[in-house]
């Protein structure tokens, strides 16, 4: 019989750390590189710790927020519209979630900011990529696309 005896010489290795981006979706990625409008990450939400999504927005300098009866809005600083009696009313942003566009009235607070995984705003049909174009009847206004985390979100 033949005895061997093994010690244990494990190394330590540091910690392993993983980061990355939340990947949304190609069309954001895209736009978000030509750079026409303003671009919300998920990191940037997490980092900011705000509870809505309205919340962040409102450090945008080309809207201003507004609550009423329970449901969160944008207002386009570019200033006012026409209503169908040629009124001037309030400029209010079209809200559209993963590329479609929503109801008129739509709160912006639909999703809490864990299950965004980002975020475009255009000011007006200046900036409105020509494929999102087609989706708002009122692009005069801006629109704002909230995209999902892939998943259902949830966080992290």
């Amino acid at each position: 019989p033949v005895a061997i005896r093994l010690e244990a010489d494990a190394a330590r290795l540091d910690p392993l750390v993983v980061t990355g981006e939340v990947v949304v979706s190609p069309e954001f990625t895209r736009r978000r590189q030509r750079g026409l409008g303003y671009f919300v990450t998920a990191e940037d939400l997490e980092r900011a710790g705000s509870r809505e999504v309205s919340q962040y927005l409102q450090r945008l300098p080309v809207l201003r927020i507004f609550g009423e009866l329970g449901r969160t809005y944008a207002v386009s600083e570019r200033g006012t519209k026409l209503d169908m009696d040629g009124n001037p009313t309030v400029c209010a942003m079209r809200v559209a979630l993963d590329g479609k566009v929503l109801p008129e009235g739509t709160s912006l607070d639909i999703l809490p900011p864990s299950w965004v995984g980002g975020i475009e705003v255009y000011a007006g049909p200046a900036s409105l990529p020509a494929e999102l174009s087609a989706l708002a009847r009122d692009a005069r206004c801006g629109l704002i696309v909230l995209w999902g985390r892939p998943g259902g979100g949830g966080g992290r």
